[in-house]
C-alpha cells in the first residue's frame, strides 16, 4: 500500500526545491502560452478582424484601458509655443506643448520646413523617440542622433511638417527627471488604464493638433518610431486610423516569448497580441523593421508572427500594403530609403 512516503527525492539542499518550483512555473506559462496562441489563432481570424474591424478595435482600447475607453474629445486642444523658433538646416523649430488634460501637457518639438510656399500642404508626421530618448535626441539637436540613424531629418527630406513628442522613457541622469515608469503604470493598471493608454491618447492628441494646421494634408497623417517608438507606432496606427502610413522598428515580435513590463496587457493572450495589433493596421500601410544582430529582440519572433500578420492583409485585398524589412544591422531604424519611399509613397 502507497504512503506519503512511497516516492522520495533527495535533492542535496534547500535551493533545489526552489529551482524546481521556479522551472515548475516557466513551465506551467510556456504550455499554457501554446493554448492560447492557438486559441487566438482559431478566434482572431483573417475573415473575422475584416468583418468585425471596429469591434475588434474596440476590444484593443479596452485592453490598453482608459482614457480611450470613453468618447474621443470633439474639441481642438489648447497648445502653447515656448521660446523663439529655431532656425535649423530643413526647418523651423517650436518647442510645444498639447494640452491633454488639465494637468497634463504633452511636451514635443514641431518641425515645420522652412521653404513652405503659401498654400502649400504638407503631410503631418509624428517622429517618435523610444527607450532612454528625447525629441532632441532622435531629431539630431543635440549632435549624434544615435541609433535613430537621422530619423527626423529624414523624414523632413521628403518634405513634412512633423511633430516629435517627449514620452516618459527618457534616460535618467544629468539632473533629469526621475521617474519610476514600471510602477506609474502598475498604479494606472489599478485605475483601468495604463501609461501605454495616456500616452497613445496623447499622440492622437497631437495628431488633432496636425489636422488642424493649414499646411498639413489632414489626409496624409503618417508615424515612424523606433523601439519604444515602434511599439508606440504600431499601437497608435491600430488605435486610430487616421493614420494613412507607418514605420514601426524594432519593436513588433512575439509576445509569448520576449516581454515588457509595460508593454503587456491583461487578457492580451486571449484575443490581441502583435500579429492582431498589425491586423488592425490594414489595410493602411505598415513596415515592420527588425535587424538581424538586434541584442534586444530576436527577429525569427517578428518573422513568425508576420505570416500572420500578412494574412490580415491579404483578406483586406493589401498585401502590397504591409512588409518586414529584417535588415542586417542591430538595434537600429534601418538606414536604407527603401522603407521611407515606400511609406511616403502610401501617404
Amino acid at each position: 500500500m502507497e504512503n506519503e512516503y512511497t516516492h522520495i527525492e533527495k535533492y542535496e539542499d534547500s535551493r533545489a526545491y526552489r529551482e524546481e518550483y521556479r522551472d515548475g512555473i516557466l513551465a506551467l506559462m510556456a504550455r499554457r502560452a501554446k493554448e492560447l496562441e492557438a486559441e487566438r489563432r482559431k478566434k482572431v481570424t483573417p475573415e473575422s478582424m475584416k468583418e468585425n474591424k471596429e469591434a475588434y478595435r474596440a476590444e484593443f482600447k479596452k485592453l490598453l484601458g482608459w482614457p480611450l475607453t470613453e468618447s474621443y474629445p470633439t474639441d481642438l486642444p489648447e497648445v502653447r509655443f515656448f521660446e523663439e523658433p529655431i532656425e535649423g538646416a530643413q526647418a523651423v523649430v517650436r518647442r510645444t506643448k498639447i494640452r491633454l488634460f488639465d494637468e497634463l501637457w504633452l511636451y514635443g518639438l514641431l518641425f515645420v520646413p522652412y521653404d513652405m510656399k503659401a498654400g502649400e500642404k504638407l503631410p503631418g508626421i509624428i517622429s517618435q523617440h523610444g527607450g532612454l530618448g528625447t525629441p532632441e535626441l532622435c531629431s539630431g539637436l543635440t549632435g549624434d542622433s544615435a541609433n535613430y540613424n537621422d530619423m527626423t531629418s529624414r523624414i523632413l527630406s521628403h518634405r513634412a511638417v512633423v511633430f516629435a513628442p517627449q514620452l516618459l522613457i527618457w534616460k535618467k541622469e544629468d539632473g533629469e527627471p526621475d521617474f519610476d515608469r514600471a510602477h506609474i503604470d502598475q498604479q494606472l493598471k489599478m485605475m483601468g488604464s495604463s501609461i501605454t493608454a495616456i500616452e497613445v491618447f496623447g499622440i492622437m492628441r497631437a495628431i488633432d493638433y496636425l489636422q488642424s494646421r493649414p499646411d498639413v494634408d489632414e489626409n496624409r497623417i503618417g508615424m515612424v518610431g523606433l523601439s519604444y517608438g515602434g511599439f508606440y507606432t504600431l499601437h497608435a496606427a491600430a488605435a486610430d486610423p487616421r493614420i494613412k502610413a507607418a514605420i514601426s522598428s524594432c519593436a513588433y515580435n512575439d509576445c509569448t516569448t520576449f516581454h515588457i513590463n509595460d508593454w503587456t496587457f491583461p487578457q492580451a493572450a486571449y484575443t490581441l497580441l502583435d500579429a492582431e495589433i498589425a491586423g488592425l493596421v490594414a489595410p493602411r500601410a505598415l513596415v515592420l523593421e527588425a535587424g538581424d544582430h538586434d541584442q534586444l529582440f530576436d527577429p525569427k519572433g517578428a518573422e513568425k508572427e508576420f505570416v500572420f500578420t500578412r494574412a490580415f492583409y491579404a483578406a483586406e485585398g493589401a498585401e502590397d500594403k504591409v512588409l518586414l524589412n529584417v535588415f542586417d544591422g542591430p538595434h537600429e531604424l534601418y538606414k536604407g530609403s527603401e522603407d521611407m519611399d515606400f511609406f511616403f509613397a502610401n501617404l
